[in-house]
């Protein structure tokens, strides 16, 4: 019960009943039980014993560096339990950029996070910015409607021309009743921080930042002070002894080795998926590897898979995903650039106790998409999550989107230049209608697949009769390309003969041989549109994993959107009837949304990393 967070779905008489019913039930329980229970958790435990006697008081009660929450004689919370998460620690631009949250059940109105800024001469004081989070990590935690746990999420950006050779602490201060209460926090590093407990140090540019006794520190780069900070961790990972530390020593040791000769070099890595090379990634890598600019550039994918032999037969510079060649150039790029932003497909350490290289790795994340974005998916492609430095879009729509969803990147980094594999784009139309669903994220089994309305949807359209006679009559051949998560359940579909079922072809290769696409909310059809094709929506069950962004399929679609089958099978016949051309006002909601209708989508994102 205390699972759900909120009761909103329910009319005031019935939140009436529900909390007279559950005052009742609980009025049996005797709270010895809750409190001797092993199986419940603290939170849980305090919360069940905050209902039981909610009609009592809650007090604080302070001392000079801690406070209480109690009801009755149960402690709720105590200031002095909770600590600072720090998402972010980096030096970009001269800036040191401080991110993180504190969580407790203090009221955030009562909370405040200072930093506390010491040089030689002076110290100074500094207020953060506060933002709010889609996350439920880094949401206040409701248990029925009722705020249990509150986050407070900050930024600081602190100007280096006359802070470095300076500590950075952070301090928490909670205002109650005139007191001020003040004390310093705990502090561990979440998966972006520049920096981890096993490796609590970095370079960048000409200064280090590093963590010793619960603060930051920024100071001058030198080689000396570098190999010492480096001799500590390794003296830190072999006392640890944490999974994979032995690996991590090897490449700790090689990276000490290499580091004179390669500090100075500039490296570009490129990938888009570690099993595959056909999206934005690769194209970006074939113009990138024609310049002549100093950079040495890579591109990454593993060695097991077909597209490793085919780039690997036209370049010279192609390197297996987790290679060690991978592993020791991760650590000296200057940039990893993707079309892919989870680490299982840009990190060769994301499955190597990836804390243990945090330090030394210093690539920054280009996130150049694989589709375009549509939906609301700020919960998964945050800054704290994955703090790029650079997003690419494709439409002025998209770029506002990214700015306003509480994604919380910084302006600069979210930019309006097109894909890369656009300029590859081209329109060679076959009598070929494309069938291409998306995923559902909530499938995990073979079982939930069968037995889920998605599974439903794309079986009324393999096994549709009329679609069947339309497509033959007319002389089209029906592709079926399954999303790379349904490739392993595409044999638990019953799918007749005349369906071709698309496996090795690239979607390329798709997009330019096919007239009309038919899928659900796959932003495939993003490419299709830019190629002035005509795109069908089949939307019979509302069932997407992604909440509803800016992109609103009745008025800003390329196309028809259907939620019955007759429907559908009525704007195939339509479409097939007129050789598949895309209508005016289509063309015109295209000419719209995309920026850029060039051919110079590569070359912009170039010159904006080369400038940046």
């Amino acid at each position: 019960m205390i699972r759900i967070r909120t009761l909103d779905m329910l009319t005031n008489e019935e939140k009436k009943l529900f909390w007279n019913k559950l005052e009742y039930l609980l009025s049996f329980i005797n709270e010895q039980y809750i409190i001797n229970n092993p199986n419940i958790t603290s939170e849980n435990k305090t919360f069940l014993l905050y209902l039981i006697n909610k009609d009592e008081n809650t007090i604080i009660t302070t001392s000079s560096n801690d406070a209480v929450i109690k009801i009755k004689d149960y402690e709720i919370d105590r200031l002095t339990n909770n600590k600072i998460i720090i998402d972010i620690a980096e030096i970009k631009d001269d800036v040191l950029d401080i991110e993180g949250c504190y969580s407790s059940s203090f009221n955030n109105q009562r909370i405040d996070v200072n930093l506390i800024v010491n040089t030689k001469s002076d110290s100074h004081e500094y207020n953060p910015e506060y933002i709010t989070y889609d996350s439920p990590e880094r949401s206040n935690i409701q248990h029925i409607s009722i705020t249990w746990k509150y986050i407070k999420n900050f930024v600081f950006k602190i100007p280096l021309e006359k802070n470095v050779n300076a500590t950075y602490t952070l301090e928490i201060v909670l205002k109650h009743k005139g007191e001020r209460i003040v004390y310093k926090p705990l502090i561990s590093f979440g998966g972006s921080a520049s920096i981890s407990m096993s490796t609590p140090y970095h370079v960048r540019d000409d200064k280090i930042l590093s963590f010793k006794d619960n603060r930051l520190q920024v100071e001058k780069y030198s080689f000396h002070k570098m190999i010492k900070y480096e001799a500590k961790s390794l003296m830190k990972i072999l006392h640890k002894k944490k999974q994979g530390y032995m690996h991590a020593l090897k490449l700790h040791l090689l990276y000490l080795i290499l580091y004179p000769y390669m500090n100075n070099r500039k490296i570009w890595l490129f990938m888009d998926r570690s099993d595959s090379a056909d999206d934005n990634a690769k194209y970006l890598f074939e113009y990138c590897n024609s310049r002549e600019d100093n950079i040495s550039k890579y591109f990454v994918i593993s060695n097991e898979y077909r597209d490793y032999a085919k780039l690997n037969d036209k370049y010279d510079n192609i390197i297996g995903f987790q290679s060690l060649k991978h592993e020791l150039l991760y650590l000296f790029a200057e940039k990893n650039i993707s079309s892919y932003v989870n680490d299982f497909h840009t990190n060769p350490f994301y499955d190597k106790n990836n804390q243990l290289y945090r330090g030394i790795a210093r690539p920054d994340k280009i996130f150049l998409q694989h589709g375009v974005t549509k939906d609301n998916i700020s919960e998964y492609t945050n800054k704290y999550k994955k703090n790029v430095s650079l997003l690419t879009t494709v439409s002025t729509l998209e770029h506002d989107a990214f700015l306003r969803e509480n994604y919380n990147y910084d302006e600069h980094v979210v930019q309006v230049l097109g894909f890369p594999r656009y300029d590859s784009l081209t329109s060679q139309p076959e009598k070929i209608v494309l069938f291409a669903p998306t995923w559902r994220n909530n499938i995990n089994s073979a079982e939930k697949f069968i037995n889920s309305g998605y599974y439903e949807m794309i079986q009324e359209v393999l096994s549709n009769k009329q679609l069947e006679k339309l497509i033959k009559e007319n002389g089209y051949r029906f592709v079926f390309k399954a999303h790379p998560l349904l490739e392993e359940y595409v044999d638990l579909l019953n799918i007749p003969d005349y369906i071709i079922i698309s496996r090795n072809e690239s979607y390329q290769e798709l997009f330019r041989k096919s007239s009309l696409l038919i899928t659900d909310y796959s932003s495939v059809f993003f490419d299709f549109a830019y190629l002035k094709k005509p795109v069908i929506y089949y939307h019979p069950i509302n069932d997407y994993h992604y909440r509803a962004g800016y992109y609103n399929y009745d008025t800003m679609g390329f196309g028809e959107v259907c939620v019955t089958e007759n429907k559908l099978i009525s704007i195939i016949e339509k479409y097939l009837s007129n050789d598949c051309i895309m209508e005016d006002e289509y063309k015109s909601r295209a000419d719209t949304f995309f920026k850029y209708h060039d051919s110079s989508n590569c070359m912009r994102v170039y010159k904006w990393l080369l400038k940046h």
